[in-house]
């Protein structure tokens, strides 16, 4: 019988020793087996053919000499590293040599496929002693150095690149080497307390959890991996690097409560005292660092000292004492909770009299009603209140209560009292409507009772419910329910109502509730139009979800000018409310002594009836400046005979002022009474105020420009700016001089000398005609630029080009 030999040279057995790999060929065992066995088998075949036998037994020795040619047993004299265990981050630290291991696949980090278009890191197999606790591995390709930076982790290779988070999607797991250190090389690690296992957070790009993948094995990204199972990952370190610490713990000592409720005020808490404790001995020389997570309620120092803060706020704040370690001692911290309350103060209470928590309603034109109210404290003595509007649009309070109405609208009158040390604070308030005009028909005032309980097409009265007074409508397939406080129903074939003409002049809005069968998204709802447009209107449910007629709904229309307007339906519309707010006409001042801006913005565009605390002076030049305008086409103003002028141009030092036969809203003039003063605390009516806006009289090199409130001129403007007295004389004003509302002033240059500069008139000619006094003739030496700029007297110095000299053009 013949032995067969196969030679295996590929498979070894290895045999690790704390320092030493042993690899041992399994090609030479087999065959040093075969050779004995075929030894034996040979010896037990004596009657067997001895030259056979001899020839067996020769290739037998040739096979085993040429097997035991490099030994038998190879030692390989790479000395292989040990690594142990790590599950807590702080035995970690920069520098630290570690490798990434999968201790259910006996694998770890190898090297980047690079023939892959999916990048991953490749692993390979280490050894793990018995409880796994150790790893021996003698290649030096797998090991990793820690880089701290930002107190995160980089994970460094011996080739000196960084593994890479370059995953972009959810679900990519992609892994790479870089050559830098980026956002996305920098990890957290955190270990599991249960298992052990390594958290291994790459945030960037987008954040992936470091994770074996088994199947293929290699190693790539995940975004939340499992506890304990197989795909998750170990991190051991260099066993040299290990250095053995001591477990500590933080205490503040047998009396130390996790949580204090001080009152405030408290200025003598007693703040406990931390100590760090290794086996249960005090660390004398720990240093303890403290921290207030809400230093708004407390303070700490470097000692532990806790300041109650006592600035009128409570709540609560965590102090916490933190230990930080050395090259022997784990860190270690402990915390606990201190609760200011607030301290028990005597009860106010605030209240505004007669209107308190009440509903109050200013009719516009009727102000004069109610002007305010003062809030009164009790039971605290000059204790200070604070005011405050909702709304400021709607109307502004003042430090004593009073309200200044700007328009219609409603908003919350508030007075507050802050409390101090000893009494608590308190609060009030009243709800204030500012109203115009209202018509409202509704069901149950029977406004609609002229309608009979069929479809009807007919001209019929419909009831105010305010006023009483009945109004003409025009009722197309229209009829009145039969139950209680009947509505109106009207049908979708041809059914409307269009209203009697209703004057504003500002516009009104129009508000209709109503019932509908509704199905979202197909149902045609009701429409409102004025002057044969559809106006329009905001859409809300309104009452209960479903009624015996179907959906309740709310529609608003704002109509701009004096019409009337039609109501359409969609399908069947059951019609219980209809009301008309009137946008009133109000009646503004404007005074010369204060900030005009918020109510003539509140009124911008409408018309109204303007009244002016102003009085232009008898036989002076006055500046006047208004946001409306006025007509003086048969040379009186307000019944007085008056001269107005408006800014022309400039010729030389001479401002050129032109007549005006109207006044137009933001543009500046001069005006003249002739022999009486003219007074404007008179109604002008039904005028449109335009707005804030004003207008620029001239160029960007001068002009002249109105206000209309008062305006103070700071120190840098004095030099840029001109007033014209009543005498028409030509002033910079003074820093801080303040100019009354309703009024004009000049822009020039800073180096215009205001002594120089004088007023002349034009009546659509060249000429000039001069203001009374003969002193006021321009300068016929002086010369000018076209754009008023003073260039001197000397005609020979001038450059070429064209100039003003003595009111004349003058080309050089």
């Amino acid at each position: 019988m013949y032995a067969v030999y196969i030679p295996l040279w590929n498979y070894k057995i290895q045999i690790y020793t704390k320092y030493t790999i042993y690899n041992i060929d399994v090609s030479i065992i087999i065959c040093t087996f075969a050779w004995l066995l075929n030894l034996t088998y040979i010896n037990n075949n004596k009657k067997s053919k001895m030259k056979q036998l001899n020839n067996i037994r020769q290739f037998s020795v040739i096979l085993l000499l040429l097997s035991l040619l490099p030994l038998c047993v190879q030692a390989q004299t790479t000395e292989s590293k040990e690594y142990t265990i790590v599950n807590n981050v702080d035995d970690l630290s920069n520098g630290d040599h570690i490798i990434i291991v999968s201790k259910y696949s006996t694998a770890m980090i190898g090297k980047v496929n690079t023939n892959s278009k999916s990048q991953r890191l490749l692993s390979t197999e280490i050894t793990l002693n018995a409880d796994k606790t150790l790893a021996y591995t003698n290649s030096d390709a797998a090991c990793f150095t820690l880089v701290k930076t930002n107190d995160k982790f980089n994970f460094r290779s011996n080739e000196g690149k960084f593994i890479n988070n370059v995953s972009e999607k959810n679900d990519s797991k992609d892994i790479n080497l870089s050559d830098e250190i980026s956002e996305n090389t920098q990890a957290t690690i955190s270990f599991t307390k249960k298992y052990g296992d390594a958290r291994i957070l790459f945030e960037k790009n987008h954040p992936k959890y470091l994770n074996y993948v088994q199947d293929s094995r290699w190693f790539g990204f995940i975004e939340s991996p499992s506890l304990g199972g197989p795909d998750v990952v170990y991190i051991y370190k260099l066993s040299s690097e290990i250095i053995t610490k001591t477990k500590t713990r933080m205490l503040f000592g047998e009396d130390a409560k996790n949580t204090y409720d001080v009152t405030y005020g408290t200025t003598d808490f007693a703040s406990p005292k931390a100590n760090v404790y290794a086996d249960n001995t005090i660390i004398a020389d720990a240093k303890i660092s403290y921290t207030s997570s809400n230093t708004d309620i407390a303070t700490v120092d470097n000692d532990g000292k806790v300041t109650i803060n006592n600035t009128n706020k409570y709540g609560e704040t965590t102090i916490t004492a933190a230990y930080s370690g050395d090259d022997n001692h784990y860190p270690c911290n402990a915390s606990y909770t201190i609760k200011v309350n607030e301290k028990q103060k005597i009860a106010t209470k605030l209240s505004f009299e007669e209107v308190d928590r009440q509903t109050i309603v200013v009719k516009v034109n009727e102000e004069n009603k109610f002007t305010g109210a003062k809030a009164i404290l009790s039971p605290v003595e000059n204790g200070k209140i604070t005011y405050s509007s909702s709304n400021d649009n709607v109307a502004k309070v003042d430090n004593e209560g009073n309200i200044h109405l700007n328009k219609i609208g409603e908003t919350v009158i508030s007075a507050n009292y802050a409390g101090n040390e000893t009494y608590a604070a308190s609060s009030t308030f009243y709800r204030l409507q500012y109203r115009g005009e209202s018509i409202v028909f509704a069901s149950n005032y029977n406004s609609f009772n002229s309608l009979k309980d069929k479809y009807t097409t007919a001209d019929l009265n419909f009831v105010d419910s305010i006023s009483n007074k009945d109004y003409k409508w025009k009722v197309y397939e229209g009829k009145r329910t039969r139950q209680d406080k009947s509505l109106i129903q009207l049908d979708n074939r041809g059914g409307s109502l269009t209203s009697p003409e209703i004057d504003a002049p500002n516009g009104y809005n129009v508000t209709v509730l109503y019932y509908q069968e509704y199905t979202p998204g197909s149902t045609k709802v009701l429409e409102i139009k004025a002057n044969n447009k559809n106006i329009e209107s905001v859409f809300e449910k309104y009452g209960e979800e479903k009624q015996t007629n179907g959906t309740g709904f709310k529609v608003t229309a704002k109509i701009p000018q004096t019409s009337n307007f039609r109501i359409i339906p969609g399908r069947v519309a059951y019609i219980s409310r209809i009301q008309i707010d009137i946008n009133p006409i109000f009646n503004i001042t404007l005074k010369e002594s204060a900030d005009n801006s918020q109510i003539i913005y509140a009124h911008k565009g409408e018309i109204i009836n303007a009244q002016l605390e102003r009085t232009l002076v008898a036989d002076k030049w006055n500046t006047f400046c208004i946001p409306f305008n006025l007509s003086v086409a048969d040379g009186k103003l307000c019944d007085v005979e008056a001269e107005v002028r408006e800014y022309d141009r400039i010729e030389g030092d001479v401002l050129m002022f032109k007549e005006s036969k109207e006044i137009v809203a933001g543009r500046p003039y001069l005006i003249r009474p002739k022999g009486k003063d003219i007074n404007l605390e008179r109604f002008f009516n039904s005028v449109r105020l335009t707005g804030p806006e004003l207008e620029k009289s001239g160029d960007e090199s001068f002009y002249m420009i109105g206000t209309y409130s008062n305006r103070t001129f700071s120190e840098e403007e004095s030099s840029q700016y001109l007033f014209l007295n009543a005498n028409a004389e030509f002033k910079h004003p003074k820093p801080g001089t303040t100019m009354k509302g309703m009024r004009a002033y000049f822009y020039c240059s800073p180096d215009v000398q205001a002594s120089q500069m004088k007023v002349g008139f034009t009546d659509n000619s060249t000429d000039i005609k001069d203001i009374e006094q003969n002193n006021m003739q321009a300068n016929s030496q002086r010369i000018y630029t076209i754009n008023g700029s003073y260039v001197g007297t000397d005609k020979s110095l001038l450059p070429k080009g064209i100039y003003i000299i003595n009111g004349k053009k003058y080309i050089k």
